[in-house]
């Protein structure tokens, strides 16, 4: 479902009689087309609308394309201001917009930044001047809103050009473009009418013969205010002594509010002022909404005279079926109308809201429901029209009114609030979520016990338990609810038990329980079924690492392509869809030693990461970014990558996140760095193995797993490392006995790094074939390869056992790519010795300097300015190490330094 357009906000009012024209701020037009930003700030009347509106009338004869949105409380919602964003620019181009328009209609789906992206690159690739008007942006509180603006003016090229207008410190931050001069500002002085100005409106909008120090007096006493100008000619208009009235204005009339009531509004007629200030409560009128609200047959004409009169009431369409009157004009009319009638504008807003209700217009409704403080009544419209508006991207809209409403009321709409929940969940928010959820399981606890529930209820509340379990990662709470869900749910949703099979295997899996992956195609099937295409690629995504657990990455990688195809589908390639899919294919591409598939898909997709999907897309794609940095030898970037990634990792309370971007951190350092640093950056490891432990127990999870090994990696060179050896042991038994080849190849090599430092070189290389036999199996490369040195060492004692030889298939396959990627094949231990001296002998002093400083962990730069070479000097000297040691890249040369050991620790 779309987000419904109301089509009067996409143009300006109506100019009519009333409007001023200014020749010389019309032409500064001009001026706004050489920046990026224009803003023009000042009080209620002094004529903003009116200058947006000659400028956009410049603009459209100048056959610009030019967007007009006049803004209102609607707009405090991301969604919804981006989708009629671009309905106003489609006034200028119809087909502008096609993909962002498909990814806004996947509603919670889809992260404000992939339709900003898109939009800045569409605007781009039109290559035109392109105009951007935002009326009354002062009403604009919303923070995404805000931020969704700011970045579409910084991502869009100097030809988009955004003009907005509005009162007070407007919220965005404009002092970066300030300071590179693309920033255009008018405030209240450029406004305001000069004296030759004021002379020329009463002089070319009235028939009036009025000397000129009257005009000077009248300037002077408004101060050039075009509001009280506008309304000093309206009046004029029917004085029979205008000299007496200039001089009573400009003496006694100071304050317009005043002055508008007693001698404008006090002299109207009084059926047609009671219909003003009745009316006022209205944000928009058209003749049957004031029909209806003041039970009256007569509006349409009431209107027109309004509007003939020129009492600050502006068309909003063309065929004048919409109005609105000016906001100072409407405030002053409310004030009147609470001092005379105090209970009016309650009653008067409850017809309102019904019969916005009875033609469609649910967020009116609500609006003017809770104008009349019938708080009761805004949570009916809205427990029953809330899931429409969270269905056509209406999220924000929806969960403001309902923090509008008090507690009390909102307890009494318990299906409202869990709608809530499920909308946050899905957009991350999750202390937000928790926090409502408990306090409708606290107060849906009395009728679950007594087992007098809504049928119905009791499922959707379980359904939002287990996936904030799901979500905060506690996979056994969530398999229980999970499972308690499915055995309640005679006849459930077809999506809905989709879903929560698909959760189950998820639960499972990171309990190293792969057996549901059975199940998953049904499962899937599931989601076709019911018409949920959406769901489909969350389960592919699911199903997809449980693969890669047991081993089977070409599975995978069909999951992962079967999700992106049907994201790109519905949501465009530039979207939050496919970069769950594509984040999760890239680590497959990494593993398989794919380098650049990988680097070309994070580069891609990882900054449409955040805010939707679940926590394996983002640990896939900042580790293997990360990783694909560091594999350059851009140490600086991975480990920026990782802090980013800690980042909201800490944000957003995402424990999983966090222990494997430090795990992958102190993978990083090892070897590169002191060890109380490398101490220092394993404290949330080792704080979380306090609270867990270190060997596997019942319900353990994959997070126990990554923490031990990374533990393991940091005790190594320590007295600790005979405890991580007996940890090892016992999770190697216990990820043998479930059959999960990936942790399998992870532990066993793990351990056979520890015992190979402690001495043990036999139990060593019992696990180091244990993980070749299953590695090579999978197909895994990078896993292997990512363990640095000890893998080489490992080879060498396998060499030297000699059963290179008898080795075959794919174990002989994975052999040879270890070795031709760790550089020369392994060497025959006999002759260590004598290439030792050879070798030591050809290579110079200034390039064993080198080859110790790349062992240090050293970038070529950072070499350079340590010996005081140049750049590319020292790449000459790495080739020339890499001439005499026979391998082509550094990690290499340090490997065949190492083994001919006179590189040491």
């Amino acid at each position: 479902m779309e987000t419904p357009i109301i089509t009067t906000s996409l143009s300006p009012p109506m100019s009519g009689d009333a409007l001023i024209m200014r020749p010389h701020l019309v032409h500064r037009i001009n001026d706004a087309s050489q920046h990026k930003l224009t803003v023009v700030n000042a009080p209620a009347g002094f004529g903003k609308t009116t200058l947006l509106t000659s400028w956009y009338q410049a603009l459209k004869r100048r056959s610009e394309i030019v967007g007009w949105l006049s803004l209102d409380e609607a707009h405090n919602d991301v969604t919804t201001f981006l989708t009629y964003l671009i309905s106003a620019l489609r006034v200028s181009l119809p087909n502008f917009g096609e993909v962002a328009m498909t990814l806004l209609r996947t509603n919670l789906l889809v992260a404000a930044d992939s339709v900003i992206t898109t939009l800045a690159n569409e605007m781009a690739f039109l290559n035109r001047n392109i105009y951007v008007v935002l009326d009354d942006f002062h009403v604009v509180t919303d923070e995404d809103t805000l931020a969704a603006l700011d970045q579409l003016v910084h991502r869009s090229t100097e030809s988009v050009h955004f003009i907005i207008a509005g009162r007070g410190q407007l919220p965005l931050p404009v002092a970066r473009l300030r300071e590179l001069r693309k920033l255009l500002e008018l405030g209240p002085k450029d406004l305001r009418f000069s004296q030759w100005e004021v002379e020329a409106l009463f002089r070319d909008h009235s028939s009036l013969e009025l000397e000129r120090a009257d005009l000077v007096a009248l300037g002077d006493s408004t101060e050039g205010w075009a509001a009280a100008l506008q309304l000093a000619l309206i009046i004029l208009r029917d004085e029979d002594d205008p000299a007496a009235f200039v001089k009573s204005f400009s003496e006694g009339h100071r304050h317009v509010a005043d002055f508008l009531w007693e001698d404008v509004i006090g002299r109207l007629p009084t059926e047609l002022r009671d219909f003003l200030t009745q009316t006022s409560v209205l944000t928009r009128l058209s003749a049957p909404l004031c029909d209806y609200v003041l039970e009256r047959s007569d509006s349409a004409r009431r209107l027109e005279d309004v509007e003939r009169r020129g009492m600050f009431l502006f068309p909003l369409d063309e065929k004048r079926a919409w109005y609105r009157y000016h906001h100072l004009f409407a405030e002053i009319l409310k004030r009147r109308l609470d001092e005379e009638r105090p209970d009016a504008a309650r009653r008067l807003s409850l017809r309102a809201s019904q019969w916005c209700r009875d033609n469609n217009q649910v967020s009116e409704a609500i609006h003017y429901a809770i104008q009349a403080e019938a708080f009761d009544l805004a949570g009916e419209i809205l427990n029953a029209e809330g899931e429409t508006l969270i269905a056509t991207g209406q999220v924000n809209t929806a969960m403001q009114y309902a923090r509008r409403l008090p507690d009390q009321v909102l307890d009494k709409f318990p299906s409202l609030q869990l709608d809530r929940v499920w909308a946050l969940q899905l957009q991350w928010q999750f202390e937000r979520a928790d926090k409502i959820l408990g306090r409708v399981a606290a107060h849906l606890a009395p009728d679950i016990e007594s087992g007098g529930i809504q049928p119905g209820l009791y499922e959707k509340l379980l359904h939002r338990q287990f996936m904030s379990a799901v979500l905060h990662e506690d996979m056994p709470k969530a398999e229980e609810l999970t499972r308690k869900w499915l055995e309640m749910c005679q006849t459930p949703d077809p999506y809905f038990e989709a879903a929560a099979r698909s959760c189950l295997i998820y639960a499972r899996r990171e309990q190293f329980d792969c057996g549901l992956i059975e199940s998953e195609a049904r499962v899937r099937q599931g989601y076709i079924q019911a018409g949920a295409d959406y769901g489909a690629i969350w389960h592919d995504c699911i199903a997809g690492p449980t693969y890669v657990m047991l081993g089977q990455l070409d599975r995978a990688d069909d999951s992962y392509r079967k999700a992106l195809d049907v994201a790109i589908k519905l949501n465009g390639k530039e979207s939050a869809m496919a970069a769950m899919a594509s984040l999760l294919q890239a680590s497959i591409d990494y593993e398989r030693n794919d380098i650049e598939s990988a680097r070309m898909r994070v580069d891609h997709y990882l900054p449409f990461a955040g805010g939707i999907g679940l926590i394996d897309k983002l640990i896939s794609g900042y580790v293997t970014a990360s990783r694909v940095q560091f594999h350059l030898g851009k140490e600086s970037e991975a480990d920026e990558i990782l802090f980013t990634g800690e980042k909201i990792a800490d944000e957003r309370d995402l424990p999983r996140l966090k222990i494997n971007l430090v795990a992958e951190r102190l993978r990083q350092m090892s070897g590169r760095a002191e060890a109380s640093f490398i101490h220092q950056a394993a404290k949330p490891v080792l704080d979380y193995l306090a609270r867990r432990g270190h060997d596997p127990a019942e319900k353990c999870v994959s997070t126990d797993l990554t923490a031990t090994l990374a533990w393991a990696r940091v005790v190594r060179n320590t007295p600790e490392n005979a405890a991580a050896i007996a940890s090892l042991q016992k999770w190697l038994r216990f990820l043998e006995r479930r059959e999960v080849a990936l942790p399998v190849v992870q532990a066993a090599l793990a351990l056979a790094g520890a015992l190979f430092v402690a001495g043990d070189r036999t139990g060593a290389q019992r696990a180091f074939n244990q993980a070749l036999t299953r590695g090579a199996h999978a197909g895994f490369v990078r896993t292997f390869l990512d363990e640095g040195p000890i893998v080489a060492r490992l080879l060498e004692d396998h060499a030297a056992g000699g059963t290179l030889a008898t080795e075959s298939g794919n174990t002989a396959l994975l052999i040879r790519t270890l070795m031709t990627e760790l550089g020369d094949s392994v060497p025959d231990p006999s002759a260590i010795e004598n290439e030792t001296a050879a070798t030591v002998e050809a290579l110079s002093e200034r390039e064993m300097e080198i080859l110790r400083l790349v062992d240090a962990g050293l970038a070529n730069q950072e070499i350079a300015n340590r010996l005081g070479l140049g750049y590319g000097t020292v790449k000459w000297y790495l080739q020339q190490i890499y001439g005499k040691l026979g391998v082509h890249r550094r990690s290499a040369a340090v490997h065949k330094a190492r083994s001919l050991g006179f590189i040491r620790h």
